[in-house]
């Protein structure tokens, strides 16, 4: 914390002042890191030796490196201070990082340091391939890189995304945003899924799937849009628990959610779908409160407003 105290007083972006207040109010569940990294895209280096990482004059180039750097550091057996496995690292990032994350951290946050339209950008097709244990993921902006496929898919692990946006290039809106499989305790918060002006994603802005039994999954007070907005499939045995899609603006052509489980919760979400309203939700009523849905030809509540 000395060094992200360090990076304000130089008049560091204002938006790494934001995430320093919101960690330091318990936001993201850490006041204390062990180690952090910094990486900068534009300035910083890889082959930097002496007080590598340590501060934005010392920063590394490449996200791939530093999150290397910090998952070696998270799972060695000792950290120095006794706290071994229970200790958090956070990697603070600058720049265009035009680099597909192929590959996260354990007990890492990846916070950006940059806000509005100089916010941290991370452009590629994103498929991690280690299931990362408690990853955090907070004020960043994911672009793909043109395959119109699936911009971020992950499968298995704990994973969290705070204040992040999915914005599509230029030229057309990929399929799905974020894809995700078997997830327990994701955390989607605070995001932003965005259209490429009036088109959303051709298939939806978060798909999951499930195959296994899942639990404690959040979708909260974020900006969906999408062909359908959140689309949950399942296969085989599968049990949703504690899971809820929470106070969210849902934007889709089609179905706003569209839940084969029909295990999660949906609460408090304001929803607007470009077809009629009486087929633009699959989900359980009975696991319903509070929603207010809009459709071409109409507006209501879902579960139905019953009067005696």
């Amino acid at each position: 914390m000395i060094e992200v105290k360090k990076s304000i007083e130089t008049g560091q972006p204002r938006g790494l002042f934001d995430i320093l207040q919101q960690l330091q109010n318990g936001s993201y569940g850490a006041t204390q890191y062990h180690n952090v990294y910094h990486v900068n895209a534009n300035s910083g280096k890889d082959s930097y030796n002496k007080g590598a990482g340590k501060s934005w004059d010392r920063a590394y180039k490449t996200m791939v490196f530093a999150l290397a750097r910090s998952g070696e550091n998270i799972s060695t057996s000792d950290l120095g201070y006794g706290r071994g496995w229970s200790a958090r690292n956070a990697v603070f990032a600058q720049g265009t990082f035009s680099e597909p994350l192929v590959a996260l951290a354990d007990k890492t946050d990846i916070i950006g340091c940059g806000e509005g339209i100089t916010m941290t950008r991370l452009v590629g097709t994103h498929v991690p391939v280690s299931d990362a244990y408690a990853t955090r993921l907070i004020n960043l902006e994911f672009r793909d890189d043109g395959n119109a496929g699936t911009c971020f898919t992950h499968a298995s692990g704990t994973i969290e995304f705070h204040n992040c946006i999915w914005r599509p290039v230029i030229s057309y809106a990929p399929a799905v945003a974020l894809a995700l499989t078997n997830p327990t305790g994701i955390t989607i918060s605070n995001c932003q899924f965005l259209p490429l002006l009036t088109t959303p994603n051709s298939t939806a802005a978060i798909t999951i799937h499930l195959t296994d039994a899942v639990q404690s999954c959040r979708i909260e007070n974020s900006i969906i849009h999408g062909a359908t907005g959140i689309d949950i499939t399942v296969d085989g045995t599968h049990t949703y628990c504690d899971c809820m899609i929470i106070n969210n603006i849902i934007h889709a052509t089609t179905e706003v959610i569209d839940d084969a489980s029909d295990d999660w919760y949906v609460i408090n979400n304001r929803m607007i779908s470009d077809g009629v309203v009486a087929s633009m939700i699959d989900a359980n009523a009975a696991r319903a409160a509070g929603n207010i849905m809009a459709g071409s030809d109409s507006a209501r509540t879902y579960p139905f407003a019953v009067t005696s």
